[in-house]
C-alpha cells in the first residue's frame, strides 16, 4: 500500500465512497446520477475531488486504487 492511499476512506466523504463504489461496479456518470437521486454535474464533482484525494487521473486508476487498497469486509 502505498503513502497516498492508506486510509482512503478516511479521506473521501460518505458519499464519494458511495460514487466510487459505484464506478467499481462499472456504472456510468449518468447511471451513478440515476442511483444516487443525484445532477450529473454533482457526480462530476464527486469524481474530481475522489481523483484529487486519491492522486490520479481518471476512473480506470481511481477504481483500481479503490479496489487493491481498501479493506475487505469477511464474510
Amino acid at each position: 500500500m502505498t503513502e497516498g492511499s492508506q486510509g482512503m476512506s478516511d479521506k473521501l466523504t460518505d458519499r464519494e465512497i458511495e460514487v466510487i463504489e459505484l464506478m467499481t461496479q462499472g456504472l456510468t456518470n449518468p447511471e451513478i446520477a440515476a442511483q444516487l437521486h443525484c445532477k450529473l454535474g454533482t457526480v462530476k464533482c464527486h469524481a474530481a475531488s475522489i481523483y484529487t484525494k486519491l492522486r490520479v487521473t481518471n476512473r480506470t486508476q481511481a477504481a483500481m486504487e479503490w479496489y487493491h487498497c481498501e479493506p475487505k469486509v469477511s464474510e
